[in-house]
C-alpha cells in the first residue's frame, strides 16, 4: 500500500522523498503537497496580496514565495488531506520572519525574496525578527502559531497523522576528501541546536504527534547533491530516518487495524446483546401466549359443560 504524504519544512524532511537520495521511496509513499521555505508563523497569518509577475526572478516562477505569501498549502491539505503530515522547524532558525507595517508577517526568505520586485515594495516597511535576536518575542509568536496550526489540522485534517521530524545543525563536516572537521564545540551551533530542541519540545509536549528522532550526531556531507550545508547530511541520515518513518507508519496501521477489529468485535457483542434481549422478549411473549391458550382452553371446557347442561335442561322441558 502506498501512503500519501504532505511535508511542511525543509530539505531534512523533503529529501526523504527524493529518488536521488531514497531511490525506493515511491514504493511506500506519494508526496502530494509540500510547503517549503516558510515559517509556521507566516503560514498562520492572513494571505498577502501580490502580483505574480512580481515574484518572478531569474526568469523563473518562485513557488516558495508564492506559497509563503498566499498560504495556499493550508487549502491544499484541507481539500486533500494526506495520510501523514511530516513537519520540521529548521526554517525557523534559518530565516526568521519579517513583520510588515500593517502587522502581517511573512518569512524572511533572504535566499529568494530579495531577488523579487515584491521585495522592493516591503523592504522599507518591514522589521526582521529572529529567534536568536529576540527569543522571547519569537517563541510567543511561534507557540501561538503552532496552536493555530494544530487547531486547523483538528478541524480540517482529522484523518491525517502528524509526524515531527527532529533535526539538528550538524557539528561535524565530512569533507570531499573523506576527512572530518569537528566543530562540536562551536558555541553558535550549540546555541542554534538548543533553540531547535525548544521549538520541537513545544510541539512534542502539547500535541499528539509521532516523532522521527535525530538518533545521533550525523555528519554534514560536503558531497551532498545540494552542496555543503549544516542540514545536508551523510547518506546514513536518510536511510535511518526513512526506516523510522516506515516503522511509524507500519505500527500506526497495525494500531488502526487492531482498533477496527476491536470496534467491529464490540459491534458484534452489542448485536449479540440485542439479539439475546429480543430473544428474552420473545420468550416472555411466548409464555404469555401459552398461558392465554391454557386459559382459553380451560374456559372453553367450562363453556362446553354449561352448554351441555343447558341442552339437557331444554330437552327435559320439551
Amino acid at each position: 500500500m502506498v501512503f500519501t504524504v504532505g511535508v511542511f519544512g525543509s530539505c531534512v524532511s523533503r529529501d526523504l522523498f527524493n529518488s536521488q537520495i531514497v531511490p525506493n521511496y515511491k514504493t511506500f509513499f506519494q508526496i502530494i503537497s509540500y510547503s517549503q521555505r516558510t515559517s509556521i508563523i507566516s503560514l498562520m497569518q492572513n494571505n498577502i496580496k501580490f502580483d505574480e509577475k512580481d515574484i518572478i526572478f531569474e526568469n523563473n516562477y518562485n513557488d516558495s514565495i508564492r506559497y509563503d505569501l498566499s498560504k495556499c498549502w493550508l487549502s491544499e491539505i484541507a481539500n486533500n488531506p494526506p495520510d501523514y503530515i511530516i513537519m520540521d522547524v529548521i526554517y525557523e532558525l534559518i530565516f526568521g520572519i519579517l513583520i510588515l507595517d500593517d502587522g502581517n508577517i511573512i518569512t524572511n526568505n533572504y535566499w529568494d525574496l530579495p531577488k523579487t520586485k515584491f521585495y522592493e515594495t516591503i523592504k522599507d516597511k518591514s522589521t526582521a525578527l529572529t529567534i536568536i535576536e529576540d527569543s522571547k518575542t519569537y517563541f510567543k509568536l511561534y507557540e501561538e502559531s503552532i496552536d493555530l496550526f494544530f487547531n486547523f489540522l483538528k478541524n480540517n485534517c482529522q484523518s491525517s497523522k502528524i509526524i515531527l521530524n527532529s533535526a539538528r545543525y550538524a557539528t561535524k563536516i565530512l569533507k570531499k576528501d573523506k576527512t572530518i572537521v569537528d566543530e562540536s564545540g562551536n558555541s553558535y551551533l550549540l546555541n542554534v541546536n538548543s533553540y531547535i530542541e525548544d521549538l520541537e519540545l513545544y510541539i512534542e509536549n502539547n500535541y499528539d504527534v509521532e516523532i522521527m528522532y535525530f538518533g545521533r550526531d550525523y555528519l554534514a556531507d560536503e558531497s551532498h547533491i545540494w552542496g555543503s550545508g549544516r542540514t545536508h547530511y551523510e547518506k546514513s541520515y536518510y536511510s535511518d530516518k526513512f526506516n523510522q518513518l516506515k516503522h511509524i507508519v507500519e505500527f500506526d496501521n497495525i494500531s488502526k487495524n487492531y482498533q477496527f477489529l476491536t470496534d467491529k468485535n464490540l459491534n458484534y457483542e452489542k448485536e449479540i446483546e440485542q439479539l439475546l434481549f429480543q430473544q428474552k422478549i420473545l420468550k416472555e411473549k411466548l409464555i404469555k401466549i401459552r398461558d392465554q391458550k391454557k386459559f382459553y382452553c380451560k374456559n372453553n371446557g367450562v363453556l362446553r359443560k354449561e352448554n351441555m347442561f343447558l341442552k339437557k335442561k331444554l330437552g327435559e322441558n320439551l
